[in-house]
């Protein structure tokens, strides 16, 4: 039902009652308190109607849906980019990933799990993407894995979305850190068995990210976006049956990077909460696997939730936002 189908219907109603105030008063005021309960009615559903409408409770196309809040026309404006853009013609460049000045090749394959570390050992994997779901190749999406998430992923709109869909796209793929970031001698890492950086705002997170390889004018380095993360996921549960092992963070006061390993990254489905470059209108985005067993437990099958805002994280138990950054070419 259109909105403009719901004013014709008011406006008839209501010209309906004029006239019979014109003809007869003393027959308006009879047909009025005998009718007045499906008067009351008719406003109550038309209010109601119009209201769900507004805020998405009866949903059209997810590139239409309204979602209830002043802002959701930012939303629709990255899904039209990303429609747009997932029907254009690329190559299989997955195969062939690109090595970033200043990296050299480690080990693995580019299907399963390929490689590179840069001048001081920091490591990262690719991940192949492709506009359209291949047999071993995934979709470059953002996906909603479990029925009982509590944020749909077309809901969560990213910050920096469109250089990275471009870049994606055009090179089959992007790089994401091996181990979720450390702290070694107080400089930021993707090594195995270091320290998790934990308890990290947005704005701490994204500070530390885009400080790294800022001189390398030939990738950019940020936050992953819910389509990294969400491609991420995708590739690896291709190949492998994962298992999320759930971990005690409060009682923790220190976490270790390179746990458990599928396709080569470490630190997915057994670690804290990453935080993304994502919002939720005036949240931010977190996703993962394992959390504190009192708030959030791995037979939820949770794998968003949103943080109070850029800088707080007063709202989440301690010891459980931690950082994976990607980098991705840019230019020519």
């Amino acid at each position: 039902m259109s909105k403009n189908f719901i004013i014709l219907l008011l406006f008839l109603a209501c010209s309906f009652l004029i006239l019979i105030y014109i003809e007869n008063k003393k027959v308006f005021n009879t047909f009025i308190n005998k009718h007045k309960n499906i008067f009351i009615g008719i406003v109550l559903i038309v209010f109601i109607f119009g209201f769900s409408k507004e805020v998405g409770l009866f949903k059209d196309e997810i590139s239409k849906e309204k979602i209830g809040f002043d802002d959701y026309t930012v939303i629709n404006k990255e899904l039209e980019f990303y429609n747009k853009k997932i029907q254009e013609n690329y190559s299989d460049n997955y195969l062939n990933p690109y090595i970033p000045e200043g990296f050299h090749y480690v080990e693995g394959e580019p299907l399963t799990g390929y490689v590179i570390e840069d001048t001081v050992g920091n490591q990262y994997v690719w991940v192949p993407c492709s506009n359209n779901e291949l047999d071993d190749v995934p979709k470059l999406a953002k996906k909603d894995f479990y029925d009982k998430e509590p944020i749909i992923a077309m809901c969560c709109y990213d910050e920096d979305y469109e250089e990275f869909v471009n870049s994606a796209l055009k090179y089959g793929g992007y790089y994401v850190s091996r181990f979720e970031l450390a702290k070694s001698d107080e400089k930021v890492v993707s090594k195995k068995d270091m320290p998790v950086i934990k308890d990290v705002s947005r704005r701490n997170a994204e500070e530390i990210v885009n400080n790294l390889y800022k001189e390398n004018k030939d990738i950019k380095c940020q936050l992953l976006t819910g389509y990294a993360y969400d491609t991420m996921r995708s590739w690896i549960e291709m190949s492998n049956v994962v298992k999320a092992n759930s971990i005690d963070c409060e009682a923790q006061e220190e976490i270790l990077s390179g746990r458990v390993e599928y396709n080569h990254i470490y630190d997915i489905y057994d670690s804290v909460l990453e935080i993304t470059d994502e919002n939720f209108f005036e949240y931010v985005v977190a996703r993962g696997y394992t959390y504190t067993k009192e708030k959030y437990d791995v037979s939820e099958n949770l794998s968003r939730i949103t943080l109070k805002n850029i800088d707080d994280n007063q709202d989440i138990p301690q010891n459980t936002i931690a950082i994976r950054t990607m980098i991705y070419k840019v230019g020519e």
